[in-house]
């Protein structure tokens, strides 16, 4: 310890100072330090005001053969003015360094920031700084469909078609009535002609918004001109479907989709039976309607009766009698009151009535071999 009057070192035990006699008063070296530190400013102080009190009271006269008495330069005060420029300076330092941490939290807390950012990017055509940026958006909002939709046109960019697909579905379950993520789904596919994948979508798609979108691969049904029954004549059945549509179409009960045949011209019945057709439409897209099916029955009646003109009478001249029938009928007649078959006289053109008193029969057998009733005529030609 020293002492606090000379500052000589103290002697453990000591009551007073061995150098000046001054009470001893424990002071630590710190202390000491400060004092003498202190001592020292106040000398540096008052040297500085030396020359201002010498002009103020006026130099003394100097005497001949006195030397020049140098004055003792004032000590420059730099360490003091250093010492508070480094404080000033670290204090900007840190204020400059916690703005920009601040600053820097805001952005990176900021969405719109990052959008920002990542649109920069995407003009300057650095994809992957601008894919950081949305990654960065998306985590501030995890919810956001601009944000995905914003993504997935990038990804266009980038020619990732399958991290866009995901993309665009992300946005759909997020948004059901999005139809901006639905057509670019659609089209993707279709440029993949994935029918599939377009059907899967229109199954999946909960929100009345969206169905029109889907209308262009509606196929509808095919349809019958003549309505499906039973007819006692040859039938033609014509099939029709909606404009740029194929049908195709089976006879045997099978299914029309795998095994039909292209439908060109109406289907024909000309004999006695029953057709079972089942038909689809198809669209240019590949995708089928739903099966239309529907029997027709053919079951041929009787050709109706031959006429005859006269149809009876008695007769001194000669006479001729006409027959009348359907057309593409075949008549056959007898005049031995026998019934008249296909080996029976045909008539081709007006007959003469024979003497005597004769009874006429004719029948009328049509192409599908149908017999008529027995027509049958009494002539008496008497000459």
């Amino acid at each position: 310890m020293k002492c606090a009057k000379c500052g000589a070192e103290l002697k453990v035990g000591c009551v007073y100072c061995s150098v000046c006699g001054q009470e001893a008063q424990i002071v630590s070296d710190d202390s000491v330090l400060e004092e003498e530190l202190l001592r020292q400013l106040l000398m540096e102080e008052e040297a500085s005001q030396e020359p201002l009190k010498q002009k103020k009271h006026g130099e003394p006269k100097k005497q001949a053969g006195q030397k020049k008495h140098e004055e003792p330069k004032p000590k420059k005060k730099g360490h003091v003015v250093l010492i508070v420029a480094l404080i000033l300076i670290i204090a900007l330092l840190v204020l400059a360094a916690t703005m920009y941490y601040v600053i820097r939290q805001r952005q990176n807390n900021s969405s719109e920031y990052q959008l920002e950012k990542a649109k920069q990017c995407v003009q300057e055509r650095d994809y992957i700084r601008a894919l950081e940026y949305y990654h960065r958006a998306l985590e501030l909002e995890k919810d956001s469909v601009s944000i995905r939709m914003d993504m997935a046109a990038l990804f266009e960019q980038m020619e990732e078609p399958l991290k866009r697909v995901s993309m665009l579905h992300e946005v759909i379950e997020l948004d059901p009535g999005n139809t901006g993520a639905y057509q670019m789904l659609i089209d993707y596919y279709l440029s993949q002609e994935d029918m599939d994948a377009i059907l899967k979508l229109q199954e999946e798609a909960s929100s009345q918004a969206v169905i029109p979108l889907f209308d262009t691969f509606q196929v509808e049904i095919p349809s019958f001109e003549l309505e499906p029954g039973t007819y006692d004549k040859d039938i033609e059945v014509e099939l029709k479907a909606q404009e740029g549509c194929e049908i195709y179409y089976t006879l045997n009960g099978s299914d029309p989709v795998s095994s039909g045949t292209r439908y060109q011209e109406p289907i024909r019945q000309q004999e006695q039976g029953t057709l079972s057709i089942r038909a689809v439409a198809r669209n240019q897209y590949g995708l089928y309607s739903e099966i239309l099916e529907g029997e027709f029955t053919v079951k041929y009646g009787k050709p109706r009766m031959p006429r005859a003109n006269p149809d009876s009478g008695t007769f001194s001249v000669p006479t001729t009698i006409e027959l009348f029938g359907e057309a593409g009928a075949k008549m056959y007649y007898t005049w031995d009151d026998t019934v008249p078959t296909a080996n029976s006289m045909e008539y081709t053109k007006p007959i003469p009535v024979p003497e005597g008193n004769n009874i006429l029969s004719v029948v009328l057998i049509d192409r599908h071999g149908m017999v008529s009733d027995i027509l049958k005529c009494n002539y008496k030609y008497l000459p």
